[in-house]
Formats: C-alpha cells, structure tokens, sequence
C-alpha cells in the first residue's frame, strides 16, 4: 500500500477509496513529557569485562 502526504496535508493510500477514512488532529495541551521507551535491564552489570559477558553468554546465564 502506497501511501503519500501532500504539502497541503492532504493524503491519500493506494488501496483505500477516497472519503472512507478521515484522520483528524489536534495539539495537545497537555504538557510535554519525555518518556524513555526502554526498561530497566536487571541483568545489567556495568563493570563486567568482555570476557566474562561472552563467557555468560556463551553459556547461556546472566
């Protein structure tokens, strides 16, 4: 499915008729908050050495 966006705002996709979809928009007025999209990683050790994490991961263990 092509799907495009004109400088206008206006857009379209290949496999869906004209007037069967509206998407409609707005600014928020909420304020804006950075969330961070990763998780705490409980496995995490910062002063592990290379060759202990490959020897980990070569077996399998964290």
């Amino acid at each position: 499915m092509g799907v495009t966006v004109a400088a206008n705002g206006i857009g379209s996709a290949s496999s869906i008729s004209a007037g069967r979809i509206y998407i409609i928009y707005k600014e928020s007025a909420d304020d804006f908050v950075i969330n961070s999209p990763r998780s705490i990683n409980p496995h995490y050790r910062k002063n592990l050495t290379d060759d202990v994490f490959f020897d980990l991961a070569a077996q399998g263990k964290h």
